[in-house]
């Protein structure tokens, strides 16, 4: 996952351990504010943990006020149910204060849902729980062909939300042994149906731009060698406006939340690279050799 929204995430718990002036969070009974997310594609995991009180956290040195938390932290994949304790450690952050974050090594599996208790010694606790995206090979409708442009609609049925999309083209002369990824970014494009994510891959546009990076001529006859979608998708619940992961949004609380009895949000991450071609016909009429 980008750094970036890591990153974003951490700020976000400075901001969202402020007292708000409009919540009590001591009536509402929240106990603690939590920020991270499991990512498939790692096997380290991570989540900072923030008790809610009515001054901000403030741990300008391992041995200040607030360098210890009152909290177990603990995940359980509710499809196998193996529960999993968390390892507190006291990090240093970007602006040189410190926070409480967890850590927890052990593999996630896409479609399985898991929840994660952070619980004081007295029994109160915060809970979340996310389903791991679960990206299997996608569906492809028939490609709608026209007279100057060729489309193929791919469907993920339970993909979450993308947090981006790539397709890599793989295209040479025919008879050629090697060729190069050409990389075209497609974000977040495509919806949300009931069949589950659609995304239109726009194979003229694209194979057009892929001809003119490679330097081919339009007499040269080039074969498809392979075509890559490499998706990476959210958590369906997590799922932030135009894809803006906006800490000042996200550090309000109640805002974009999923932890019963605190604030903040614990969600999942899952990456995909999948191999697809476009059927022969579709092939020929972008004037490409279909691959052998």
């Amino acid at each position: 996952m980008r750094r970036t929204l890591w990153a974003g995430l951490v700020t976000a718990l400075f901001l969202a351990g402020c007292e708000d002036p409009f919540i009590d969070p001591f009536v509402e009974g929240k106990h603690f504010t939590v920020y991270g997310y499991l990512n498939s594609f790692e096997i380290d995991h991570f989540v900072r943990v923030v008790p809610v009180r009515r001054t901000p956290e403030d741990i300008p040195a391992p041995d200040a006020q607030h360098a210890d938390i009152d909290a177990v932290v603990t995940s359980t994949d509710l499809t196998s149910n193996v529960t999993t304790r968390w390892t507190h450690a006291l990090k240093e952050l970007d602006d040189g204060a410190y926070g409480h974050v967890f850590t927890s090594r052990f593999v996630v599996r896409d479609g399985h849902r898991y929840r994660l208790v952070v619980q004081r010694s007295d029994g109160a606790e915060s809970v979340a729980e996310t389903t791991v995206p679960n990206l299997r090979a996608p569906i492809a409708l028939p490609a709608q062909i026209t007279s100057d442009s060729v489309t193929q609609v791919l469907v993920w049925p339970d993909a979450g939300v993308p947090e981006r999309i790539v397709v890599a083209y793989c295209a040479k002369p025919v008879g050629s042994f090697s060729c190069d990824d050409i990389l075209i970014d497609y974000g977040r494009a495509g919806k949300m149906t009931s069949a589950g994510w659609e995304l239109p891959i726009a194979l003229s546009r694209d194979l057009l731009f892929v001809r003119r990076q490679l330097g081919f001529a339009d007499e040269v006859v080039l074969e498809l060698s392979n075509l890559d979608i490499r998706f990476t998708s959210l958590d369906s619940a997590w799922d932030a406006p135009q894809g803006e992961f906006d800490p000042e949004v996200f550090g309000q609380p109640g805002a974009l939340t999923n932890v019963e009895n605190g604030f903040g949000f614990w969600g999942s991450v899952a990456r995909s690279i999948r191999s697809w071609t476009p059927d022969a016909e579709a092939l020929r009429a972008l004037g490409y050799v279909p691959p052998p």
